[in-house]
């Protein structure tokens, strides 16, 4: 028996969540940084995004289950994905080929989301391997005057 998530669960933590997360974490860092003149608070929020960028795999994984179960879903629905009935009549015919299209288009959907939340995932743990790698040094180049730098 498995446990039963809220389909849209994972999505919305994703869509709403993540950059959220990832503008509050760069503009306190950036004013602890200014606040107390110490670069280092840009590295920390880096490394919290990079820890966000990490522990937001596994709502992806389990977005991505979801969309794989929704794809089953309309395959078995319609058939295999090489549907092809022998037509009798004509309106069979066009029912048949309306069933096929809707069907692309739905599997074309899901291809789209699951790109969609990889790339958020990917761009959030960039943004904070860089910050996280220099971002002090660009803050104090950049923002602030630090007293170590």
């Amino acid at each position: 028996m498995s446990i039963k998530v809220p389909d849209k669960l994972p999505a919305l933590f994703l869509a709403r969540f993540l950059w959220l997360a990832v503008v509050v974490i760069i503009v306190c860092s950036l004013i602890a940084a200014q606040h107390t003149g110490d670069g280092h608070w840009v590295n920390r929020g880096g490394a919290g995004i990079a820890a966000l960028g990490a522990a937001s795999i596994l709502p992806q994984i389990m977005e991505e289950m979801r969309l794989e179960d929704e794809a089953r879903e309309l395959e078995e629905k319609h058939g295999q994905r090489n549907w092809n009935p022998v037509p009798r009549t004509r309106i069979e015919e066009l029912e048949s080929e309306l069933a096929a299209k809707a069907l692309k288009e739905k599997m074309s959907r899901v291809r789209g989301e699951r790109l969609y939340i990889a790339s958020r995932v990917v761009v959030t743990a960039m943004i904070g391997e860089l910050l996280h790698g220099g971002g002090d040094l660009a803050a104090c180049s950049l923002l602030i005057a630090c007293a170590a730098h």
